[in-house]
């Protein structure tokens, strides 16, 4: 087994860890060059000889996390710590959500009653999206809303993710008809 310096094992973790090479090049280059340090140094023109516009030598050491902003910690204290710090001022910058339109209209029964037929001749027994429902209808979301919350209460609607709403086959489940 062969003893590495420092500096010999850092040129072997950079030649290892540069862009584009695997393992079988890495070999070849350590056979052809005797060194690490001496194929870390003709990577680039090699790399620039066989086409490619540059290629990234992983930097030495962890200067480069460093200057990417990185924190240096020893423990999961000072991680939670920096992590801590970085969350409190997000939250210490956040501002509440205002409401612009705050006179929201509801929906008269008689509109519900008139729209009703309409939007139950929307549904379908496969599921059918909510906005799907408003386009074709052309009615206010208010009413088509609330014309499938009394179609759902009644046992004649069941629910899907994405907002989509399935009709049930069997009137023998339905609660109520209408």
């Amino acid at each position: 087994m062969v003893k590495l310096t420092d500096d010999e094992r850092k040129d072997w973790l950079n030649l290892i860890r540069s862009e584009r090479l695997g393992p079988i090049t890495v070999y070849k280059l350590l056979e052809q060059f005797g060194t690490a340090k001496a194929a870390l140094a003709l990577l680039p023109a090699l790399a620039w000889r066989d086409g490619a516009k540059r290629i990234k030598v992983c930097s030495k050491g962890a200067n480069d996390l460093i200057r990417q902003g990185a924190h240096l910690t020893e423990s999961p204290e000072e991680i939670i710590q920096t992590l801590n710090g970085q969350f409190t001022n997000f939250i210490s910058e956040h501002q509440p959500i205002e409401i612009k339109n705050k006179n929201f209209v509801q929906p008269s029964s008689s509109e519900i009653d008139t729209n009703r037929s309409t939007v139950k001749k929307m549904l379908n027994v496969s599921p059918v999206s909510v906005d799907e429902i408003i386009r074709r209808c052309q009615m206010s979301p208010a009413v088509v809303s609330t014309v499938l919350l009394e179609i759902e209460l009644a046992g004649q609607l069941e629910r899907h993710p994405g907002n989509q709403f399935q009709l049930l086959a069997d009137p023998s489940r339905w609660v109520l008809n209408r």
